[in-house]
């Protein structure tokens, strides 16, 4: 056997469960980005109320979110992707990680600032970046971690040293094409998810873990396409259509026994988990997941009351601002679950 593949094949190899695999990366930095400006759920259903269209859909009380972040008129997909990537490399170069380290980078956002070339091929020409492969990962809400996973098996297998993961989310602008689509009479049920979602990007610095303690230590991909169609947006300038109660319970159905595969599959116990980091779509499933796995609130990252949900953003940028608030530090033993229509399921494990 050569050499290299005798070295990969630790790093690779499949656990007892099919679905449990190992990784090799760690976590060098990671930063969230959000907008400035506030848009209240109360601004949102003023205007939908005083449209005489609709009843009151209590947004807040059904999902959670009492606000979002909105981009201004003039900032777009690159403009939050830039802030988000240049506040992790700045956060990376103080770890003697710089710009000119980065061999790989991958943009993993729904919203996208072309349909070619690569939105990461973009940054990678503003950034300054000469030999690094760049291409984007799309897999809806679920595409960070997606993004992560990606890195991940090309660090493991020497097709990359240093990458830089990077979202940026415009949700707000689907935002806008519900309200447009209830105001000429659209179906409530369909549109409702679309009135939850925000702006924002983030963005993260991974590097291989080598013997090292700390990074991603098990990780779990599932995808149930048989659920395909609860969740789309057919095109960009089209309004997203979601069945999100029955979206959001499948998802359920799927957490408890696939967090506590990986959390097993990591030499931990459900107690041992300092964080939770769920996708941010609904404080309510937020609380259902957390009772299943017995976990307090005090262990479960929560921003979408504040943010909104911000799609593929919303689980790294949970993470990134649990670490502002020093709520987790070195050693943290953190979980990591995400879902996203088609219908995927993702998950890791990462000690900080």
């Amino acid at each position: 056997m050569p050499a290299t593949a005798a070295r990969v094949r630790p790093e690779v190899e499949r656990e007892t469960s099919p679905r449990i695999f190992r990784c090799a990366s760690r976590l060098v930095t990671i930063a969230g980005w959000a907008p400035p400006r506030r848009l209240s759920t109360e601004e949102l259903e003023r205007t939908l109320a005083n449209s005489g269209r609709l009843p009151d859909l209590a947004v807040a009380q059904r999902s959670g979110v009492v606000e979002r972040r909105v981009s201004e008129q003039g900032l777009d997909i690159l403009d939050m992707a830039l802030q988000a990537s240049r506040k992790a490399l700045a956060q990376a170069e103080a770890q003697g990680v710089s710009v000119e380290d980065l061999d790989l980078i991958l943009y993993c956002g729904v919203c996208r600032q072309y349909v070619e070339p690569a939105t990461a091929a973009v940054l990678h020409g503003m950034l300054g970046l000469k030999r690094a492969t760049a291409f984007d990962v799309s897999d809806a809400c679920l595409g960070f971690i997606d993004g992560w996973m990606v890195a991940d098996a090309m660090i493991a297998t020497g097709r990359a040293r240093r990458a830089l993961v990077v979202s940026a989310e415009a949700g707000t602008h689907y935002g806008r094409l519900a309200m447009k689509a209830l105001m000429d009479g659209g179906d409530p049920r369909v549109h409702f998810a679309s009135l939850t979602l925000g702006d924002g990007a983030a963005a993260a610095v991974l590097a291989p873990r080598g013997g090292r303690p700390d990074g991603f230590l098990k990780g779990m991909r599932e995808t149930h396409g048989e659920h395909h169609d609860l969740c789309v947006i057919p095109r960009s300038e089209e309004p997203m259509t979601s069945h999100a109660s029955r979206l959001l319970s499948v998802g359920l159905r799927h957490f408890e026994e696939n967090a506590r595969a990986v959390i097993h599959a990591s030499g931990w116990k459900v107690d041992d988990v300092d964080l939770v980091v769920p996708h941010q779509a609904s404080s309510l499933v937020i609380e259902r997941g957390r009772e299943a796995l017995g976990i307090s609130p005090d262990k479960v990252a929560v921003t979408v009351d504040r943010f909104g949900n911000m799609a593929s953003v919303a689980v790294p940028f949970a993470l990134a601002n649990a670490l502002e608030e020093e709520r987790v530090g070195k050693g943290s033993k953190v979980l990591i679950t995400g879902f996203g229509s088609g219908l995927g399921v993702g998950m890791l494990s990462l000690q900080l």
